[in-house]
């Protein structure tokens, strides 16, 4: 269970230090970014410690959906899920739209050269591999 956590908190914590690091005049982002709905508590604004085992598997859920549903299709990261496959796996409709911008985000940086789309997947999904076991605690 540990690892989960620890591999989410990796996760966005290199999404974040790659994203301090950047030039911004050679990263280009899409000016459509979708809207994050306002006042939701999203899991990852709350720390870790304090996560309820509903929100544990909300977040073993989501790492699980990330890793079957994105792709590298022409040196993009694509997610290849609807949002209706998103909710109908038990993932809250809000989740979608910021899942779209975290796209968004790593297309951008991997423009820069200073990451890689394919070592991203793998990383995501050699992780929920490595938790499969959680899905059974909850």
């Amino acid at each position: 269970m540990k690892s989960l956590i620890y591999t989410t908190a990796a996760f966005m914590f290199l999404l974040i230090v790659f994203s301090c690091q950047q030039d911004v005049s050679k990263v280009k982002v899409s000016d459509k970014f979708f809207p994050l709905q306002k006042d939701y508590e999203y899991i990852n604004l709350i720390p870790d410690s304090l996560w309820t085992p509903e929100q544990r598997l909300l977040v073993y859920k989501l790492t699980g959906i990330i890793a079957e549903n994105i792709a590298n299709e022409n040196d993009s990261l694509v997610l290849k899920l609807t949002k209706e496959e998103m909710i109908a796996k038990g993932i809250p409709e809000p989740y979608y739209n910021l899942l779209l911008n975290n796209v968004i985000e790593l297309n951008a940086l991997e423009e820069t050269g200073k990451i890689s789309i394919d070592s991203i997947i793998s990383m995501v999904r050699t992780a929920h591999r490595q938790n499969d076991s959680l899905k059974f605690i909850y």
